[in-house]
């Protein structure tokens, strides 16, 4: 197949996976290019899969990269992770009971040991 067809394959292939999604488009693209030979859309239908796994690959390292640079930002800012968060809420009980058994030993008269 000469680098023309293969051009007009892919272009035609990634139009459609963006509108309707990588199933329908390449049963659109068979459709559509059904004069060419058994071999020509096998071919065509790898391409079209090769490309829409690299679109995904693309789109998660991009997901994760943005996600890393909102953690940055919000680090920066000095916001806490919901780890933090769980690690401080616990910290503040152990604080409060502490305090409540100090409260309730000096309204009772006892020593508190310090």
């Amino acid at each position: 197949m000469d680098g023309f067809a293969k051009g007009l394959l892919m272009g035609l292939g990634l139009g459609l996976m963006a509108k309707d999604g990588a199933q329908d488009a390449l049963a659109k693209a068979a459709e559509a290019l059904g004069s060419l030979a058994g071999q020509a859309q096998d071919e065509a239908r790898i391409m079209a899969r090769a490309v829409a796994a690299q679109f995904a690959e693309r789109a998660e390292q991009m997901r994760d990269k943005g996600k890393a640079e909102a953690m940055t930002m919000a680090r920066e800012a000095g916001m806490a992770t919901q780890d933090e968060l769980v690690e401080l809420r616990a910290r503040l009980a152990a604080l409060e009971k502490l305090l409540e058994e100090r409260e309730s030993s000096d309204a009772s008269g006892t020593p508190d040991g310090s």
